[in-house]
């Protein structure tokens, strides 16, 4: 349903013909994705020859150049791109521009924290620059990779970004965000350095967080890396769907979501909230008449007293000083936890009584969320995940796509 409100809009705004995507639950945002799935292949070469046939409706991304028409041309550039071999890569960013690279892309600066795992997961050796942002953002994959030695670009968060180094490194690619891009960060960056946003962890959706991937493969000539971290990922998602909704969805227990601070929470079409959703529990903001406050990015800010009253069955607490990681203890972890829960009131709340209270590290509601919902989900039901490990499934990750043996606590307590 999801997918046919993205084709949808596609149809709104350009009017051309759709076609659903077969393997992946994305459109991929690429000239050449012709029949609008999820990669490039010769299925794209086949509608564009049967568009210049009569027998298909162009689509946007049929005209494969972006030179305004559909010819043999667009045949070439197709085969180009599966072959690796083409000379301009053409995509709409989450910024919503369209953006011709290039290629090959050899140098890459992250100016903006974000999509630095993704891109470090892709093609780390072309990392030449990163913000400081970034590497706070993710220290524990920057560290364990090596990127933290890499030049910084500043953090262009506290207006400090460092332009004459940016332009210095003379990169083929700068990766911000669209939030970023709104307030000027590409202003300052010459028009002969392009600049893509790739939000991967603005909208905590894993279909949307796969379809940058994908794009990040074609970007960096890494698509088949792409296609076996996404494929990774689903299966996990998969898994942990398909036991949900076995459940009774009118019964499902309930939970609160605290953030960075004490009592500031979102609601479930935001950023942790959303990463935890459709893991088998209710948010008890949802029901709630509390507002948004749009000056932060949507952020809720709640009562004590209401959150007493409701007295959620689970209450997950983001662990937001980086200290979950390699280097976490489990006595660090407990003196966190009980410190957390020293408030007025808890001590009454079922969840606290009955231990139902977790940490989770950051990661695992933004870049890791596929990881991350099989924690909350088995966190909630235990009996129906009982064959899933999390901590293995997050070993896995870490061997498979970066060859470094996991070590350390990530949440407590962890899941039984």
């Amino acid at each position: 349903m999801k997918l046919r409100y993205v084709l949808l809009a596609l149809i709104l705004c350009f009017s051309f013909a759709v076609v659903h995507a077969e393997s992946y639950d994305f459109v991929l945002n690429l000239y050449g994705n012709a029949n609008l799935d999820g990669t490039i292949d010769n299925k794209d070469i086949e509608y564009v020859k049967a568009v210049l046939e009569g027998k298909e409706t162009p689509t946007k991304f049929s005209d494969a150049n972006n030179d305004g028409k559909v010819d043999e041309n667009d045949v070439t550039q197709i085969e180009q791109i599966i072959d690796g071999k083409e000379k301009v890569l053409i995509l709409i960013d989450s910024a919503n521009r369209t953006v011709a690279l290039k290629t090959p892309i050899e140098r890459v600066v992250i100016a903006r924290k974000g999509a630095e795992e993704f891109t470090i997961l892709m093609a780390k050796d072309k990392i030449v620059g990163i913000g400081d942002d970034a590497k706070l953002n993710n220290p524990d994959i920057v560290k364990k990779t090596g990127v933290d030695k890499i030049q910084s670009v500043g953090n262009f968060n506290s207006g400090s970004l460092d332009y004459e180094t940016i332009i210095s490194l003379k990169p083929d690619l700068v990766i911000a965000t669209s939030p970023a891009l709104k307030k000027g960060l590409a202003d300052k960056i010459p028009e002969n350095i392009p600049v893509v946003a790739l939000d991967s962890e603005v909208d905590i959706d894993l279909a949307s967080q796969d379809e940058i991937i994908k794009k990040l493969g074609y970007i960096v000539n890494e698509p088949k890396k792409a296609d076996k971290i996404i494929n990774w990922r689903d299966k996990y998602k998969d898994i942990v769907s398909n036991g949900i909704s076995k459940l009774d969805q009118d019964t499902l227990p309930t939970y609160y979501v605290e953030t960075y601070d004490k009592y500031v929470t979102y609601f479930s079409d935001q950023y942790d909230s959303k990463a935890i959703s459709g893991c088998g529990g209710r948010n008890v903001i949802d029901r709630s008449e509390f507002l948004k406050n749009e000056l932060k990015d949507g952020e809720v800010t709640i009562d004590p007293e209401w959150l007493i009253d409701q007295d959620p069955d689970n209450i997950f607490i983001r662990e937001d000083t980086n200290a979950a990681g390699f280097n976490w203890t489990e006595e660090d972890a407990k003196k966190e936890l009980e410190t957390l829960i020293d408030r007025p009131g808890w001590e009454n709340l079922k969840a606290v009584k009955s231990g139902h209270v977790y940490l989770y590290s950051k990661c695992f509601v933004r870049s890791r969320s596929e990881i991350g919902k099989v924690y909350f989900a088995k966190w909630m039901h235990p009996d129906l995940f009982k064959d899933l490990n999390p901590d293995s499934i997050h070993e896995e990750y870490w061997k498979e796509f970066l060859d470094v043996d996991l070590k350390g606590l990530w949440v407590y307590p962890e899941p039984k």
